[in-house]
């Protein structure tokens, strides 16, 4: 992947998106990847450039460069083909139908307040204290 700079845009509120930016801030070894809350000051001013679909409910990937963005599993498909060692499962994604990823995608966001908890603040700006954190 090239040097761009991609902004993931997640669910500031859900404990399994808080531990999937702890995840991509530790593995993310090229710093490419910035983090902002779904919904926040910096979605808000990028929906403005970009048209994202109404009410979404789900991870966010925005290439600054390239001016696109990635939702549910494309975007996990894509956060993984940026991570150090993780590179392998971003590539077999490749091999599953689109169809069948976002079903199962689909499946995890309805249980995961259920299964992994929520808050009512955002968590992961406690522990990013970088330049990568956006509002």
């Amino acid at each position: 992947m090239s040097q761009d700079k991609y902004i993931l845009f997640i669910d500031g509120v859900c404990n399994l998106c808080n531990n999937l930016v702890r995840f991509v801030f530790k593995f993310n070894t090229k710093s490419n990847i910035l983090f902002a809350p779904l919904y926040g000051k910096k979605y808000e001013e990028t929906n403005k450039i970009i048209g994202f679909p109404n009410n979404l409910d789900t991870v966010v990937v925005y290439s600054m460069q390239e001016n696109v963005y990635f939702i549910k599993s494309e975007a996990i498909k894509f956060i993984l083909l940026e991570l150090k060692y993780f590179k392998l499962i971003g590539y077999v994604f490749y091999l599953i139908p689109l169809r069948i990823k976002d079903f199962l995608y689909d499946f995890i966001a309805r249980i995961r307040y259920k299964t992994f908890g929520k808050t009512t603040y955002c968590k992961y700006e406690a522990f990013i204290k970088t330049d990568r954190f956006l509002e």
